[in-house]
């Protein structure tokens, strides 16, 4: 799907997955440092980006749709496959409540 007008790409993230993204083809074979799977076309073709080259991600829905479990993947995929002395993080939780698991207490 793509946002009419906008040099931007829009991803439906699907609820099930047809296995483990994190072992497929696409994801192990794609060159960048900072690799994430977004989603998945229509068609069921992986996307997979280098995250060090999109400088924003705006992550929108309704309630209920994913937003946080989508971040939170996110985060693991970033974790999971670089060196913490590599990854330097922002969180901003305005409710306090999605990410209290992530950050330090204060």
């Amino acid at each position: 799907m793509t946002v009419a007008f906008q040099n931007n790409l829009g991803v439906q993230i699907q609820s099930e997955s047809d296995g483990n993204i994190l072992e497929s083809e696409e994801f192990l074979s794609a060159e960048g440092t900072i690799n994430v799977p977004l989603g998945a076309t229509e068609a069921g073709d992986l996307i997979v980006r280098d995250l060090s080259t999109i400088p924003h991600i705006l992550v929108c829905g309704f309630t209920g749709t994913g937003k946080t479990a989508f971040v939170k993947t996110l985060i693991s995929v970033i974790l999971t496959n670089q060196s913490p002395l590599d990854v330097k993080m922002v969180i901003y939780d305005t409710k306090r409540v999605d990410y209290s698991q992530c950050c330090d207490k204060l």
